[in-house]
């Protein structure tokens, strides 16, 4: 059965100049795999309902070093929205000293919805995107 067919990947990533300069501190994204950067298009009237066809989950978990120089000033609040569009949650929590975890989970419901209920999911969306561009930030240690 294809909707059961799940997928899992262990990968080890190293990654230089990943991270924005301010000042001394360090700006990190931590969605660099899995990342929703655009919402659908606004429309003035829409006339027609929509469908989403394919409803899927992504689901994302993976942890992040911190180099010994570096310590953690500021992590992402959690975030979870649940809706009849699907499901979002997103966390980034210290699990050691030089260690960070992140979780994303984005689930999108298959399903018909009437032209009124657009700009509700349209709103669902650009709040993924928001929240997959959140960032966490690392300062060096004192």
């Amino acid at each position: 059965d294809k909707d059961s067919i799940v997928y899992t990947e262990t990968i080890k990533v190293s990654a230089e100049r990943y991270a924005a300069k301010a000042g001394s501190r360090l700006l990190i994204q931590p969605n660099f795999f899995n990342r929703e950067d655009s919402a659908p298009n606004r429309y003035e009237e829409r006339t027609l309902p929509f469908e989403i066809d394919r409803g899927y989950i992504h689901s994302d978990s993976y942890e992040i070093k911190i180099p010994n120089t570096l310590q953690v000033e500021a992590l992402m609040n959690p975030v979870s929205i649940k809706n009849k569009f699907g499901c979002y949650k997103i966390s980034v929590t210290q699990i050691s000293e030089d260690t960070l975890a992140y979780q994303r989970e984005f689930i999108l419901n298959k399903g018909n919805y009437p032209k009124e209920e657009y700009e509700a999911f349209r709103a669902f969306w650009l709040e993924v995107v928001k929240y997959d561009k959140s960032k966490f930030v690392l300062k060096p240690n004192s």
